[in-house]
């Protein structure tokens, strides 16, 4: 019940099923510190497991790296999987390409050839990873001073990794403890193994930091997700252009239009030769055509992904963010502890896994690829 409803809430109703009477009546902050207690656990056990996993593969236990990138087995640091030099491939993108451009202006046409190629080509070749965080309110416990209490927030990283149809959810408060995790659990699963490691994030500096820093011995990708991406052209429009609403959208679309195919140059120009009376701000056009610059290693050919009906959105991070966290934490007048935040994460996170029955009634858990409807249920429960 904790990880659906406030203590307080889950308090009044066990005390009402159990029939205590008011000498024996459970308090809040006992089930707070229970929540607290078994969180610590379950935390350990995961840390404990995930050493073990990787000292097996010869990881360090505590850095997540190898130990001699050299001695790592090729099928992890030259992963065999379908790229641009098969013909068969090639024939299909360039297909797709043809039909797509028909009747569109050249700025919008796939005009990046191999980066429409390199896709992934097989499911069965595939692991996509998606990358967020999410922030809550930190109880800090006590002001110093009588000082103003400065605003800190408690950072739980997320992480939904999907392959042959099956999914996982990993949590821990902040991302280097995730991404611990991560490697352990690729490992466990043989997920590093001929396999096109694709990850999708909202373009966070330390997201991408810690993907270069924990893969950055064998190939992988990262994209940016598209929602993030539009949502921040647009942003930046509002106070860039001056125009009326109409011609607003227009200007907007047309941008995007050009950055759909990934064609990233090509909209830094459009931008850039929009007329001066056009213009409201300049450093805002300057910060969009900058924004622009820095992203473009992560994005991609949208349009060429969604022809080809694969993802282009973190948007199962994103939602596993809001059923583990956002949904039980994130209210009015709500500040939480690391170790409340991330018991209660944790828990949630053993319910859409559906392994919390077993660590309740055996102490165990799974590091295993679930049934992704199992957990697309469970995160449609939430």
């Amino acid at each position: 019940m904790m990880t659906k409803l406030s203590y307080r809430d889950c308090t009044a109703i066990l005390n009402r099923v159990m029939h205590r009477d008011e000498g024996e009546l459970f308090h809040h902050r006992t089930i707070a510190d229970h929540a607290e207690s078994v969180g610590l656990r379950v935390s350990k056990a995961l840390s404990d497991t995930a050493s073990t996993i990787l000292c097996s593969h010869a990881f360090d236990p505590d850095t997540a790296m190898p130990l001699d990138v050299e001695a790592l087995p090729s099928s992890i640091t030259k992963p065999k999987v379908t790229d641009t030099s098969d013909e068969q491939w090639n024939a299909i993108i360039s297909d797709m390409i043809s039909t797509y451009n028909i009747d569109r202006p050249e700025e919008e046409q796939i005009c990046d050839i191999p980066l429409a190629q390199g896709m992934e080509a097989l499911a069965s070749e595939t692991c996509m990873i998606s990358i967020d965080d999410v922030g809550v309110r930190h109880q800090k416990d006590e002001r110093k001073g009588g000082g103003k209490k400065e605003r800190k927030f408690v950072e739980n990283t997320v992480i939904h990794i999907q392959a042959d149809s099956k999914a996982y959810v990993i949590t821990a408060v902040g991302m280097e403890r995730a991404f611990r995790l991560l490697v352990a659990f690729l490992l466990e699963n043989h997920l590093m193994e001929n396999r096109h490691l694709i990850f999708f994030s909202d373009g966070a500096q330390n997201i991408r930091a810690n993907i270069d820093k924990y893969f950055g011995y064998r190939p992988y990708s990262l994209i940016l997700d598209w929602y993030h991406l539009v949502k921040r052209i647009r942003e930046l429009s509002s106070m860039a252009f001056k125009m009326n609403k109409e011609k607003k959208q227009e200007t907007i679309r047309k941008i995007l239009r050009i950055l759909w195919p990934g064609n990233v140059d090509k909209a830094i120009d459009h931008i850039r030769n929009l007329p001066d009376k056009s213009i409201k701000n300049k450093y805002y056009v300057e910060e969009m055509m900058s924004y622009l610059e820095r992203k473009k290693p992560n994005i991609t050919c949208h349009a060429a992904r969604r022809s080809r009906n694969l993802r282009i959105s973190s948007n199962t991070s994103e939602k596993a963010n809001d059923c583990l966290v956002a949904q039980r934490q994130k209210h009015n007048g709500m500040s939480w502890s690391f170790e409340g935040s991330g018991a209660l994460a944790l828990l949630t996170t053993l319910k859409m896994n559906n392994t919390l029955d077993s660590w309740l009634h055996e102490g165990k858990f799974s590091m295993s690829l679930k049934s992704e409807g199992r957990v697309i249920s469970s995160i449609r429960a939430a």
